[in-house]
């Protein structure tokens, strides 16, 4: 048995999954590893690329978009390791994955560990979070709330972004983007809900792991750079959309919700995705006439 599977999910991130591997195969490790790539159904030469630049890849290629949950599930059937290791095809590694498996070597209780997570910028992009509740909901990353109050105690809650970063830490929930994983539990567990198609399902799987009595831990010492939130607004806004259903899904799963509350719950979730859309919409058009005021352009040239 090989110590690191790596499971990457891609869909059209050709450049980005380059970048990512090369990063991987260029950080010397002591422990032996594969490399898992599970497209899912990329047009964007994905492919052609991992078969000229990376034949030692092992890739399953599906020929649709199966969601980042199923996908990880395939690719945990086919690994070979005693642990998981999920990396977003949009990160590059900045350490070995040593770090994590000598951690959790080190610490048989802990069935999940994240590592450090940077924005392009080298400044933290915390990625811990605390369980969802009907308080916490609205003060999600993307919230107009915490975009407008960054500092209010309900985000710093549900962020944890005043958890301290640069030490070792026992949390709820770690993001998949950079996510160690036993084996051992995602098979106990059953492994990612497939019902969720994108977003929430790294908290569901940390909720379950909980329940069942393993920890879930935050190393400072493993890193990644992440180039996330780089895509259109169509797409956020579909990506938006899988979050809310995803949370709506993780309540209703996991809570005991009397009527009034899940009656809060659609409305929280309601009201939160199109306060968004319209938040967007007019970031979006105040972008369009900053940038047509500097090009020397009034807004009507720009329609």
């Amino acid at each position: 048995m090989l110590d690191v599977s790596v499971l990457v999910v891609s869909h059209n991130a050709c450049r980005y999954l380059k970048n990512c591997l090369s990063s991987l195969y260029n950080r010397r490790s002591a422990h032996s590893w594969e490399t898992l790539v599970i497209d899912n159904g990329s047009s964007d030469g994905s492919l052609e690329m991992l078969v000229r630049l990376f034949p030692e890849v092992k890739v399953i290629a599906n020929s649709s978009n199966l969601g980042f949950a199923r996908a990880c599930n395939q690719g945990a059937a086919a690994s070979r390791g005693r642990y998981l290791l999920l990396l977003n095809p949009d990160t590059v590694l900045l350490s070995s994955v040593d770090g994590l498996v000598e951690f959790m070597d080190s610490n048989p209780k802990c069935g999940i560990v994240g590592g450090s997570v940077l924005n392009a910028d080298g400044t933290s992009q915390p990625t811990c979070r605390s369980f969802p509740s009907l308080t916490l909901l609205p003060f999600g990353r993307e919230s107009p709330l915490t975009r407008l109050l960054p500092s209010n105690p309900w985000s710093r809650t549900f962020l944890c972004t005043e958890m301290g970063y640069e030490k070792v830490h026992m949390v709820d929930a770690v993001g998949g983007v950079f996510m160690m994983l036993r084996k051992e539990l995602f098979d106990q567990i059953g492994g990612f809900d497939e019902e969720y198609f994108l977003f929430v399902e790294d908290i569901d799987l940390c909720y379950r792991a909980r329940k069942a009595g393993w920890d879930v831990c935050y190393v400072p010492y493993a890193s990644v750079i992440h180039f996330g939130g780089r895509s259109t607004r169509s797409v956020k806004t579909r990506a938006m959309y899988q979050h809310y259903r995803g949370m709506h899904k993780f309540f209703l799963k996991h809570y005991q919700l009397r009527w009034f509350k899940s009656v809060g719950l659609l409305t929280e979730l309601f009201l939160g995705f199109w306060i968004y859309l319209v938040c967007t919409s007019l970031r979006q058009l105040w972008h369009c006439e900053i940038t047509g005021e500097k090009a020397g352009r009034s807004p009507q040239e720009m329609a």
